[in-house]
């Protein structure tokens, strides 16, 4: 329902029903040269071992990385499509200025403690959004859509899991008292 009032207009409404309120992150800030600092978003993508089935056809970063930068990119694009995608959502909606990607893979590919980063790319989180073919539109459609879903379920506890495998989440009812445990066991004990 729209408003004439500005403070009304300004509330982040979904439908008629349901006000959304997001908590989000920044990695960090990058000072300017004018004393004003930007909010940046970094994540990392790791490679691990190239030559593994199952890699996905992925580029050896440390040959490539500074010669094809755009096909390294692509790749990942392909193969980590999901995974960035939340990166880029998350990065616009802490409002954050860039988008910082690193690429980081193991010193040797058996051992998995020590690791070295090769690169790193900046981008507009909203220019890069586009750059994988999304729409900021589109997303708060989806997230409506699922809000609209569990608003018609009976009240209860439910758990949403994606499919690894497939486009599609699944919705699971559990019993109430599932995870009580787990929280009570991280609250400390009174004596």
């Amino acid at each position: 329902a729209e408003s004439d009032s500005d403070s009304e207009a300004e509330e982040p409404i979904i439908g008629e029903k349901c006000l959304v309120a997001l908590r989000t992150e920044v990695s960090g800030l990058l000072a300017t040269g004018t004393g004003a600092h930007k909010q940046m978003f970094i994540r990392a993508l790791t490679q691990h071992d190239v030559s593994a089935q199952g890699a996905g056809g992925a580029l050896d970063w440390r040959q490539k990385l500074d010669s094809q930068r755009g096909a390294v990119i692509a790749t990942e694009m392909k193969n980590n499509a999901s995974k960035l995608a939340r990166w880029a959502f998350q990065a616009v909606l802490a409002g954050a200025d860039q988008l910082r990607i690193g690429f980081v893979a193991r010193v040797s590919p058996r051992d998995r403690t020590r690791h070295a980063i090769l690169g790193f790319q900046t981008y507009n989180p909203s220019d890069f959004v586009a750059q994988l073919g999304l729409n900021e539109f589109n997303a708060w459609g989806i997230a409506k859509a699922l809000i609209d879903l569990c608003l018609g379920l009976e009240e209860g506890k439910y758990v949403i899991m994606r499919d690894p495998n497939k486009p599609l989440i699944l919705l699971y009812k559990v019993p109430s008292a599932t995870f009580e445990e787990d929280e009570q066991e991280d609250e400390p004990e009174a004596e």
